[in-house]
């Protein structure tokens, strides 16, 4: 019973650092703002358009191939069993003379406190200072008659370095809006594992030992990695070689605890060029969600196997 009320104290306490951490500005200063609808639905307008490039060669600075495609498997971590699978896109693409990047996942099974249920991401990424950075993304939640359960927008706005945040229901009703400051290299979790696969050939150089990370809570964390080492993997798609990251919330004070009580996040990514990504293990979604293991079953290109 002690250990109980001292996890819910932890609990309590790490909601607050969460309000109070993320220095959300206040729903009042949207308004006056370009509408996130307005932002994101512009690139997918503008997607006929959009001329893809060979697939054959990876980007020497970015570590990511012209295109990318993957299944993936998603596990409960205490059981081993299946929860979800997701099908995943990443395409180099033309716009306007412009380099960015397509991301296309659409994935089926149970998500956050959703069951039996299917969702589909959309995202677009571009180099910005050397670095693969999202301009936005969009992640929908059907139900099994395939009627959305809600929408989640982000838009990152480099000018006004603010990133803008909508959460709409089936009808449109705006059930959240939000807008955080841009403090730094900031991405989510769709974004994220391309965006880290720059950091891997610096692990512990400056510049490459922390990010902002953006959740559907909303939450905006300041994130601390810390490199495991490497690890040699035994998956579907093969035995590879990787090298392992934990990626750890910076909340101030309560980071020591919060550690301790909350189950660590880590990221598996070939030791070899490109840096591909090939496990993750952690909580789904945010505080509270669901503890799993997702991991590569089959990717093309193919991943580095021994």
């Amino acid at each position: 019973m002690r250990c109980l009320k001292c996890l819910i104290l932890v609990v309590g306490l790490l909601l607050m650092v969460d309000l109070t951490s993320a220095e959300e500005i206040s729903e009042g200063e949207v308004s006056g703002e370009i509408s996130i609808q307005e932002e994101v639905t512009t690139p997918q307008k503008e997607a006929s358009s959009l001329t893809p490039k060979e697939s054959t060669t990876f980007s020497p600075t970015l570590f990511i191939f012209d295109e990318e495609k993957s299944e993936v498997t998603y596990l409960i971590k205490k059981t081993l069993e299946p929860r979800s699978t997701l099908s995943s896109t990443f395409t180099k693409l033309i716009r306007e003379g412009k380099t960015v990047y397509k991301l296309t996942q659409s994935g089926k099974g149970n998500y956050d406190k959703y069951e039996d249920i299917t969702w589909t991401v959309e995202a677009e990424m571009e180099e910005k200072d050397g670095f693969l950075l999202p301009n936005y993304s969009i992640h929908t939640l059907f139900d099994n008659t395939g009627k959305t359960i809600i929408k989640y927008e982000k838009k990152y706005d480099y000018d006004k370095e603010k990133i803008f945040y909508t959460a709409t229901d089936a009808n449109g009703k705006v059930l959240k809006n939000n807008t955080f400051p841009m403090k730094g290299k900031t991405v989510d979790d769709f974004t994220m594992v391309s965006f880290l696969r720059k950091f891997i050939p610096h692990l512990n150089e400056e510049g490459y030992k922390t990010y902002y990370l953006l959740t559907s809570e909303p939450k905006l964390y300041k994130i601390d990695i810390k490199v495991i080492g490497e690890e040699t993997l035994e998956l579907p798609a093969g035995k590879i070689e990787t090298i392992k990251i934990r990626i750890i919330p910076d909340l101030g004070l309560l980071t020591g605890v919060a550690k301790a009580m909350v189950p660590p996040t880590y990221l598996w990514f070939t030791k070899k060029e490109p840096y591909m990504w090939v496990k993750y293990e952690g909580l789904e979604c945010g505080l509270g969600s669901t503890h799993i293991v997702n991991y590569i079953t089959q990717s093309q290109p193919p991943l580095p196997t021994e």
